[in-house]
């Protein structure tokens, strides 16, 4: 199969041709938080964000085209000499390595039979020699960054689901970043497009370096092992369904505390009366996955679980986005999650639901709803802190919304909406990022924003339909997705010279 590319000259535009550098976006929103922002970007700012020109195109048929979000990996050592890279996994389940600065195929990996539509997104591990992809046949495979070459011991290509006609890896892989002392792969499960067969959302955390790996399932928990179709319930199988994870970037994990963190969609809910459905509940669990006696850690579980469930309102079509700490606020680390019925609810990851452990419903600090409904995978909210200290969330709900977490003189925290931008909805916008304190977003056209203000800095020509796909910013160029193409931005620097008017 073929990719049709075009690459635009650089001279031509008046850009000089990007060297290899350090900077890296390895997983989906940047960091193991999924925080959308990156910390390392002082090339591309509020002063040149204006001069943007796209510098690079590749266009993709449509067995090849990207519903996800690529990764980018520095100065690697390819057949073809050192070169960054752009990841990105296509509908089809292929895994594609492109040149970051010309977008010309470097290596590709086909995988002709896989299920799909496959909407995942890849992701490179912390020591960089390897980038993981799901290929639709139900598994993560392996592969070395400079070449594509397979692993095949240690249990890869490793197995996350053995009901792929039914189950989906819509969302991202992820990664707990190597800040436990172990390595983690996670991925996570949901259903095709009208909740049909028998599918369970789970969770399955791989160890990267032993290759073994944990199974977590959102309805009968008490059940650590894949569930296979139609099998015995209780055994290898569960009589519940749904329970899909279908946040974009899948797990979120937190360095602080240690855990990870996935969010359920619509499904049977039972653990408050002692049983192991955590159908639309955010579930807390050790790196490694496994839950203790089918019980994790924490949970949180809207009072309104019943609602979620009969009218397909999924608390886990998003993932949770973590805020941390917050100076001033006695509520302890902080997240927002906001799912279909689109009421973005601020919870403390110290105590999820206020009553002390799992198995408990409500107890959120906060439910801010919106009059946008969205019947989709919601955008992960990015989370940024501005050079005071302040800390910012960004969300997509029926426009982009800027909120700050404000104190009280309780010590209270509370999202205060500070601006908006109107004519970003969730169902066709990519998830939004921050860089150098610009926030950029996609929808149908590339947008960027000031992040204290909301004043519009830039705006591209239309470049196509975006969905799961979101754009990522890495040394001073901004990359975006749509279903048809990925282009490349970079300021003009003939324009920024002052050699033109």
């Amino acid at each position: 199969m073929r990719l049709p590319f075009t690459t635009l000259a650089a001279l031509a535009t008046g850009i000089a041709m990007h060297p290899a550098c350090a900077a890296d976006w390895l997983q989906s929103g940047y960091d193991a938080a999924h925080r959308g922002v990156n910390p390392l970007e002082h090339s591309l700012g509020a002063a040149n964000v204006g001069s943007l020109v796209e510098i690079a195109n590749a266009e993709f048929d449509q067995k090849d085209s990207v519903l996800g979000t690529p990764v980018y990996l520095s100065a690697v050592s390819t057949p073809s000499g050192l070169r960054d890279l752009l990841f990105l996994t296509t509908r089809n389940g292929s895994l594609l390595a492109l040149d970051a600065s010309t977008l010309l195929p470097i290596w590709r990996k086909v995988f002709p039979d896989a299920g799909g539509p496959i909407h995942s997104s890849p992701i490179v591990d912390e020591n960089r020699t390897h980038v993981y992809s799901y290929g639709g046949d139900g598994k993560v495979h392996k592969y070395r960054t400079g070449d594509g070459e397979e692993s095949f011991t240690n249990g890869w290509p490793q197995v996350v689901t053995l009901k792929p006609q039914w189950e989906h890896v819509a969302s991202a892989l992820a990664a707990n970043g190597n800040t436990s002392g172990t390595r983690y792969l996670y991925a996570v499960t949901n259903g095709y497009i009208g909740d049909s067969g028998d599918y369970q959302g789970h969770l399955t955390t791989i160890d990267l370096d032993s290759g073994e790996q944990t199974v977590f399932n959102a309805l009968c928990s008490d059940i650590a092992t894949h569930f296979i179709d139609s099998g015995e319930a209780g055994i290898n199988d569960c009589s519940s369904r749904r329970a899909g994870i279908w946040g974009r970037p899948g797990a979120t994990f937190d360095s602080v505390t240690g855990r990870i963190y996935v969010v359920t969609g619509n499904g049977h809910y039972d653990a408050n009366f002692g049983g192991y459905d955590w159908g639309d509940s955010v579930v807390a669990l050790p790196a490694n996955g496994r839950a203790i006696d089918g019980v994790p850690l924490d949970s949180y579980t809207p009072t309104s679980y019943d609602m979620l469930d009969l009218y397909d309102e999924d608390l886990g079509a998003g993932s949770l986005a973590i805020i941390g700490a917050v100076p001033g606020s006695t509520a302890g680390r902080l997240a927002v999650v906001e799912g279909k019925d689109t009421i973005l609810r601020l919870i403390s990851l110290d105590d999820m639901s206020g009553a002390g452990g799992p198995r408990n419903t409500g107890g959120e600090l906060q439910a801010t709803p919106s009059a946008f409904v969205c019947k989709c995978s919601m955008p992960q909210p990015a989370v940024w802190t501005a050079d005071d200290g302040s800390v910012w969330v960004f969300a997509i709900r029926g426009h982009l919304v800027a909120y700050k977490i404000v104190v009280d003189g309780e010590g209270i925290p509370q999202l205060q909406e500070q601006w908006s931008a109107q004519g970003v909805d969730p169902y066709n916008s990519g998830s939004p990022v921050v860089a150098n304190g610009v926030v950029f977003v996609t929808y149908a056209t590339a947008m960027a924003f000031d992040a204290r203000n909301g004043q519009p800095l830039w705006q591209s020509d239309y470049i196509g339909t975006t969905r799961r796909q979101g754009p990522i910013v890495v040394n001073g160029r901004l990359y975006v997705t749509s279903e048809a193409n990925l282009r490349v931005f970079a300021p003009d620097l003939i324009f920024e010279n002052g050699l033109e008017e």
